[in-house]
């Protein structure tokens, strides 16, 4: 597999093709716990803030580049990249496929009537697949939530949650969900629901995905954007002149 390591954690740098691929053939074996982490910018000010975070990404089967600033950084440090894969798009390639073959997927995160509305509107869209079980992102009793999960067994385990929750999460229970695949995709419970809007193609080839969230809302992302871009810029200096490394 394709794999950059930079900045004291792993990354692979894979198209939504490669990506899907893997999660097929490992679903296809009925192997459990596969992990999938998306990095971005707050992803990698995380690294400087969290000392638990290192582990979290590198814990990971795959780490997709989902930041624009990820890869813009990656590539000036002369790393061979294909393209950055957004977890929205890795995200609707895994629910297509879910659908298509009749697997099930459980939800966990966001408010209650967003996701009430997210399970609605993916069972008009994807009639086809199995909504295994869903619980929104308020709890306080984990074990009780992965004892539901794995009650569930469900092929896909989708954590509408922020960081750094969703990446612990994950790497501490996924031996015991009795899942196939653990991902983890941010705000897209919102955009789902309808809470929040996507941004257009173009601005996501641009990579201004961050500035169209502030358009929608100026005080609360840009607190976001702007509490995270210090340290991230401090993890980037901090490693910009170390080896670089990559396996295929």
């Amino acid at each position: 597999m394709n794999t950059i390591y930079s900045c004291g954690i792993k990354i692979n740098p894979l198209t939504v093709d490669e990506i899907s691929t893997i999660v097929n053939d490992w679903l296809k074996y009925g192997k459990k716990g596969l992990q999938i982490t998306g990095v971005n910018l707050e992803q990698i000010a995380l690294i400087a803030k969290n000392k638990d975070f290192h582990h979290y990404i590198n814990s990971s089967d795959i780490v997709n580049i989902d930041g624009m600033i990820v890869y813009w950084y990656l590539k000036m440090k002369g790393f061979k990249l294909s393209q950055r894969t957004l977890c929205a798009d890795i995200l609707y390639r895994m629910l297509d496929t879910a659908n298509q073959r009749g697997e099930s997927i459980y939800l966990l995160g966001a408010a209650q009537d967003t996701i009430d509305t997210l399970v609605k509107n993916i069972k008009a869209r994807y009639p086809q697949l199995r909504i295994a079980g869903y619980h929104n992102g308020f709890f306080k009793n984990e074990q009780q939530i992965v004892a539901d999960i794995a009650a569930c067994q469900p092929d896909y385990l989708f954590i509408g949650m922020p960081s750094p929750f969703k990446e612990r999460f994950i790497t501490n229970y996924k031996d015991q969900l009795n899942t196939g695949v653990c991902f983890g995709v941010g705000g897209m419970f919102d955009i789902m629901a309808g809470k929040a809007k996507r941004a257009p193609e173009k601005i996501q080839k641009l990579g201004l995905e961050w500035l169209y969230r502030i358009t929608q809302n100026p005080v609360g992302h840009s607190k976001r954007v702007f509490r995270a871009l210090i340290p991230c810029m401090g993890v980037f200096i901090r490693h910009l002149f170390e080896k670089r490394e990559q396996t295929f």
